[in-house]
Parts: structure tokens; sequence; C-alpha cells
């Protein structure tokens, strides 16, 4: 136990493997390996692009017509100074007419009723066709709704799948560029075909299987909600209940996922056997123990949380820098379009095509500088796999502490 390597020299062995791996800097190199990360799943999941655009239909499709205002006639001043003046001066010699008919007797000072608003008429209508639009629905609008979100879940489930094999059989076309320093993909590919298809048989069934446990569980909450409805003590008991057992559900899902992941593959690459086979081999040794899977996940969870704050920085000034390069391309193409109307349509299109490119680049430039931490993660799982099972020594760490 004393001859057991420190997490320092796995520290110090990853970072300078790492460095080895990806040495020298080539850029189609590189672009390769982030590609097959990236496709991997083994990036680090902090960075998520999420932009929406606008629904310009809808703006057209709800913009309201102007409606004139209706117009008063001028209603009945007060008398100023100087007529009061006068009233005045002609009650004192003797005038019979008094200063408030006198204004009231002068022309256009009457109040008239305002004008009726001709929109008014057409609103109360339109008002009034609104629910009965409701009701008249047409049920093959809404059958080809239901079928249209049928399909949108399905396919969107489907495509899902799609990548999570794709996954699968890329981290061992990740574990290969690791041993081999060269980031080959589609002899790889095909020769590790049926150990990531069992991995992707696994991590199909697994998922799944914590999915359905908390649809279930989720199930049963809103029941007992809806049971504890009038009694607010035995709601939020069902409440405590309820969110700390998700908790731990979640907490496990993520913890089992990341221990096949980081230590069970490679044991499935190196003996070429199936996903069941490589859990009972790894449960049997000696290398398993909660402890060590404790210490493993603590030390994953510490370099997860520093390498997404060096992320989110990177992302910061990346970002800010792609900011001011989309700033510097859009004004001269807004003087263009004020300049030249007749080609305003071709300088939106390309306008929009430069948006997402430019978006790509800011994405690709962020996945680049940090992709000698993504190394770095899945060097030091192998590290740590060497330290307790050194016959699974893929990248010679043994011979190097």
């Amino acid at each position: 136990m004393n001859n057991s390597p420190s997490i320092v020299s796995m520290i110090r062995f990853s970072w300078a493997k790492t460095l080895e791996i990806l040495s020298p800097f080539h850029f189609k190199r590189w672009f390769k390996i982030l590609i097959i990360v990236s496709f991997a799943g083994a990036g680090i999941p902090s960075f998520v692009v999420n932009f929406n655009l606008p629904n310009q239909s809808a703006f057209v499709a709800f913009t309201p017509r102007k409606i004139k205002a209706p117009k008063f006639s001028p209603v009945i001043r007060p008398p100023t100074v100087e007529e009061l003046s006068v009233a005045r001066a002609s009650s004192s010699s003797g005038a019979s007419v008094c200063c408030a008919d006198q204004v009231a007797a002068q022309p256009n000072r009457g109040f008239k009723p305002p004008s009726p608003n001709p929109d008014a008429e057409q609103i109360k209508r339109l008002r009034s066709q609104a629910p009965l639009s409701k009701r008249k629905a047409s049920p093959i609008g809404v059958a080809f709704f239901i079928a249209g979100m049928i399909a949108l879940g399905f396919g969107s489930l489907a495509l899902l799948v799609f990548f999570l094999w794709l996954a699968s059989r890329l981290n061992f076309v990740l574990l290969n560029t690791l041993v081999t320093k060269d980031p080959l993909i589609q002899g790889p590919f095909k020769q590790n075909k049926e150990i990531g298809d069992s991995y992707f048989r696994w991590s199909l069934a697994f998922f799944g299987i914590a999915g359905a446990v908390l649809m279930i569980l989720a199930m049963i909450g809103v029941v007992l909600l809806m049971i504890a409805k009038k009694n607010a003590w035995l709601s939020v008991l069902f409440g405590i209940f309820t969110v700390p057992v998700s908790a731990a559900i979640i907490l496990a899902v993520v913890a089992i996922g990341t221990l096949m992941h980081d230590l069970v593959v490679p044991i499935m690459y190196r003996e070429k056997i199936s996903a069941m086979k490589a859990i009972k081999s790894f449960l049997a040794s000696d290398a398993f123990s909660f402890p060590r899977m404790i210490q493993y996940l603590l030390l994953i969870f510490g370099f997860w949380v520093l390498a997404t704050v060096i992320q989110m920085i990177i992302a910061v000034f990346v970002g800010l820098g792609g900011l001011i390069a989309g700033g510097v391309v859009t004004i001269p193409g807004l003087v263009l379009m004020k300049a030249l109307p007749f080609l305003k349509i071709p300088i939106l299109i390309l306008g929009v095509f430069a948006a997402i490119c430019l978006i790509l680049a800011v994405v690709m430039v962020i996945g680049m500088v940090m992709l000698p931490a993504v190394i770095f993660f899945r060097v030091f799982a192998l590290a740590y796999l060497a330290k307790i099972r050194p016959d699974c020594d893929l990248l010679g760490f043994s011979g190097q502490r």
C-alpha cells in the first residue's frame, strides 16, 4: 500500500501524457481529435450554445392596423383676464349682458359630443366571433397537429438513440487515439464494432431503466400530492420524501455512468469483451472498493469544477471577440443596405450565413482551447485504473511513476 502512486504523481503523469498526445500542434490533427471527443461525449458538459431566432411570421400575423383616434370638438374655455376686465367695465356702465353670457355667445365655443369611432363596431364584431372560431376548429387540423407532435417525438427519440450509438463506438476510437497517438477514425470504428455495440446496448438499457424509475417516482409523487391536497403538512411531508429520493437516484445514475465510462470501458477495450463481462471482471477484482470509487468521483468532480470555471472564462473572452468581429462585419453591411436598397435580401441571406459560421467558429475555438483539459480527464481515468488494477495499464503509467 505504501508503493501505491499518489494523486499528485497521477496528475503530473496525466498532464505530461496529455501534452505528449497533443504534440506537435497541427490544426488538422487537433480538429480530428476534437471531432472524436465531441461525438464521443467526452467533453466538459458545461458549455451549451442555444440561441433562438424569433418567428417573424408571428409578428406579421399579429401586427395591428392603425386606428384613427376620435376627433373631439373644442370645449368651453374659461374667460381670459382681458374679457373679465371688459365685462366689469360694461357692467359699471350699465350694460345688462353678463360676461359669462358674452363668452357663451361667442361662436364655435359650444361642446359637441365626440363622433362615434368607425372601428369600434368592427372590434366588437371580431370579439364576438372569436369564440365561434375556436369552436369551429377543424378535426383534420387537430389530427394533423397530433400526428406531427408524435412524429416529432419519435424523431427526436430516434436521433437521441443514434447519437448514443455513435458515442458508444467513438469512445473506443478515442481510447485508440490515446494509446497510439494517431487520431484514426474509420479503422478503429470498425475494429471495435462488437464491443462498441455491446456498450451501446448496456447504455440504452441502463438509461432506459433509470428514466422509467424516475417517471414512476414522479407519478407516485403526483398521486401523493393529490391525496394530500387538503392537508398542507402532509403535502410538505410527501415533498420532503420525494425530492431527496429523486436526487439520490439521479446522483446514483451519474456515478454509475461515470464509473462505467471511465473505468470499465478501458477494460472492454483492452480485453475485447462485452460490457457485462467487463463489469463482472471489474467487480470481482481487488480494484473495486467503495472508498476508491468515492475518491475517484470526488477527484473528477473537483477537476470538473475547475475546468468549468476556466471554460466559462475562455467562453466569455472568445464570445466577446466573436461579437466584435460580428460588429465589424455588420456595420458595412448596414451601410451597404441603405446605399443600395435592392441588395437588401441578398445581404440579409449572406448575413445569416455569416452569423452561423461565426457561431460555429466560436464553438470550435473554445473546443480547441479546452481540448487539453478534455484529454487530461481521459488520461487521468486511465492512470487511476492503472493504479487500482495494474494489468489494465494502457499508457504505461506503472513504468513512469
